[in-house]
């Protein structure tokens, strides 16, 4: 168990130990200490619930799940307490078995709920207006396709300008409901098939990034239909991608694009003062093996106007991160193994 304490001191965030039968506090990291103002004096023996107030019982269920199923379980925006008197503070929590304990890992965010809806309304207001940017050029577009039409007599050119064309079509599509996406009345009933947005999105990017990358898929058949925004779900992919080949800067053989799709318990997601955790099992990961994320710009990574490209306009994961948003998931990123991760997580249809 003194192993254990070395290794969790090391880290930066918040882990607290607890008893498996009584989920009493067995000990806690400095950094634990630092973030509730306590001593490990005050905090050893202590019930989790008298140290965190967690007033929908979140965390207790979290525990049940992990020694349930032997796995870990992933909360964001896990709304809790720990002062009585403050307000409620923003956290994700990963609750997993080590040893014969239980950890929880807290990562406090930073940025406040105020500040995401702000940057949702900046977003939309930037789709609208974007939207009567982008409509213009492509009537233009269109027409020069119909033109090269006539000239072409192969198959594969045809095929080239019919993709054109669709594209095209979605794209207008898209600035039609661009602004509106994630209002209330945002209409994401349609049944969509993640694995042939993702090969889609992979057709139309492939011949964009004129440099040799391998794309490499690994596909779970048994997921489910999703409801959705297709041409939304689209353009989140083609932003990943072109993120993910953006990054590679090796610009040799061996640059790979990864595109996952799995079905994994354990990510959970609140919002505001529902009362009930939406689970997230459904993940479309697009991964890189370029250089990773820069730690100084993970905490601003999805939000408007933040980019670490000196040409990038800070506007393409900040997309991504609405169109999770709308659909009822959320967007993550990390750096593991030599990889960098970026993690559509989207919930499954109630009827599986």
């Amino acid at each position: 168990m003194t192993e254990i304490f070395h290794t969790f001191d090391d880290l930066p965030s918040p882990v607290i130990l607890l008893a498996i039968g009584t989920r009493d506090i067995i000990w806690a990291n400095y950094s634990a200490q630092e973030w509730l103002g306590r001593s490990m004096k005050s905090l050893q023996g202590q019930p989790i619930d008298l140290v965190l107030r967690d007033d929908d019982d979140v965390l207790y269920r979290a525990c049940r799940t992990v020694l349930d199923n032997m796995a870990p379980v992933h909360i964001h925006d896990f709304a809790i307490r720990y002062n009585s008197e403050g307000p409620a503070q923003m956290s994700a929590v990963t609750v997993f078995k080590s040893g014969e304990s239980l950890a929880c890992q807290f990562s406090p965010q930073v940025e406040s709920s105020s500040r995401s809806l702000k940057g949702i309304q900046t977003m939309n207001a930037m789709g609208r207006m974007l939207a009567h940017e982008i409509k213009n050029p492509l009537a233009g577009i269109n027409g020069a396709a119909q033109l090269v039409r006539d000239e072409i007599t192969t198959r594969e050119g045809h095929a080239l300008i019919d993709l054109i064309e669709a594209e095209i079509a979605r794209i207008r599509r898209l600035a039609d409901r661009m602004g509106q996406l994630g209002d209330q009345d945002t209409n994401l009933s349609d049944e969509v098939n993640i694995h042939e947005i993702v090969r889609h999105a992979r057709r139309i990017m492939e011949p964009a990034i004129n440099r040799r990358i391998i794309f490499v898929e690994h596909f779970d058949p048994s997921l489910p239909l999703l409801k959705g925004d297709s041409d939304a779900l689209i353009q989140a992919l083609l932003n990943l991608i072109k993120n993910a080949a953006e990054a590679i800067d090796k610009n040799q053989e061996g640059d790979v694009i990864m595109l996952e799709t799995t079905y994994e318990n354990g990510t959970t997601r609140r919002i505001g003062d529902e009362t009930a955790a939406q689970h997230l099992p459904v993940i479309v990961r697009v991964s890189d093996n370029g250089p990773g994320i820069d730690d100084n710009m993970r905490e601003r990574l999805f939000q408007p106007f933040t980019s670490s490209k000196p040409s990038g306009h800070g506007l393409g994961l900040a997309l991504v991160s609405k169109v999770a948003a709308a659909h009822g998931g959320i967007i993550d990123a990390q750096n593991c193994n030599g990889w960098t991760e970026f993690s559509l997580r989207l919930p499954a249809p109630e009827n599986i």
